[in-house]
This record gives C-alpha cells, structure tokens and sequence, in this order.
C-alpha cells in the first residue's frame, strides 16, 4: 500500500461453544429463579459466565472458550428461602468449538459444602 492508502481489514473472531439446559429443584420441579454458572476446574469460585434462567427454568450460555469447566446452579435466597437448604451438583463439561451442549442443573437437600 502506498502511503495516505487504507485498507478494511475483517477480523473473524471464533463463535465458542455454548451449554444449556434446566435448572430443577430437589424434587425435580423447573427452579425460575437463580442462575447457571460456568466455573473454571481449577478454581470454583473463579466464575467464567452465568445466566439467569427463564420463567422454565431454562438457561443458555454462549460464546465460550473450548475447554473444561464445571457447570453449577445458584438459586436466589430472597426468591427461594427454602433453597437455603440446598447444595447444587457440580457437573464438569467440555466445551468444543461451534456445539452446543444440554445440561440440566439440579440441586440435591443439604446444606452447600465448603
């Protein structure tokens, strides 16, 4: 290029993957309040992304980075009080580029380990 010449240059950036899914109660009910977490396997308390999830109980995460992580559900204490006596069920995952995993979330009774 000559000088005072520009160029447009496009730059395609990796969709990721994605995880989705349903986040249920003890007893297996659609749980429209809380969230769903992304988790590096490292670090639990180290959180890549969350959502909300809908009215159903249905959550989406997009654009993630392929690899592993551990995939968690949170529940909001003011909406759920009951859910003070609940610990959610880690699920590790794998994310690979350009699929889109599903993944329900549960909760099981008991308080959340430390």
């Amino acid at each position: 290029m000559a000088d005072g010449e520009t160029a447009r240059v496009v730059v395609l950036l990796p969709d990721g993957g994605s995880v989705r899914g349903r986040v249920l109660d003890p007893s297996g009910r659609f749980l429209a309040a809380g969230s769903a977490q992304v988790l590096r396997p490292e670090n639990y308390r180290s959180v890549v992304r969350d959502s909300t999830p809908g009215a159903s109980g249905g959550y989406q995460v997009l654009g993630l980075t392929p690899g592993e992580y551990i995939l968690q559900a949170c529940s909001d204490p003011k909406r759920h009080p009951e859910s003070m006596g609940w610990r959610a069920v880690p699920k590790p995952i794998r994310v690979v580029e350009g699929d889109c995993l599903t993944v329900d979330l549960e909760f099981t009774e008991g308080p959340p380990k430390k």
